[in-house]
């Protein structure tokens, strides 16, 4: 249960609107953090089903490319994850064996 806040009971106009300032700058601090998952545009990392998306290919197909060691990865605690610039390298190398 989230805690609640007690302010001082204003007693003229110009202090209600302060606290109602006061308020408002509270709650828009909680519901913002100064450091979210969504502030990072691109992360470099990215777990396996991200990583399908990534290359446009389905789960199965990524965690083949994995377990052949097409693409090199990592164990992040219990997490595999793919480096973006190792799935840019493939994407070069299969242009460059297309051509």
């Amino acid at each position: 249960m989230p805690r609640r806040i007690k302010f001082p009971q204003p007693t003229t106009d110009e202090s209600k609107s302060i606290a109602i300032t006061a308020l408002r700058a509270v709650c828009k601090a909680k519901q913002s953090p100064a450091i979210s998952r969504s502030s990072f545009a691109h992360p470099r990392l990215l777990r396996i089903t991200q990583a399908a998306q990534y290359l446009s290919v389905t789960n199965w197909f990524m965690e083949t490319l994995l377990r052949e060691n097409e693409i090199p990865s990592l164990m992040l605690g219990k997490r595999k994850v793919v480096d973006v610039r190792d799935l840019d390298a493939w994407v070069d190398k299969q242009k460059s064996v297309a051509a």
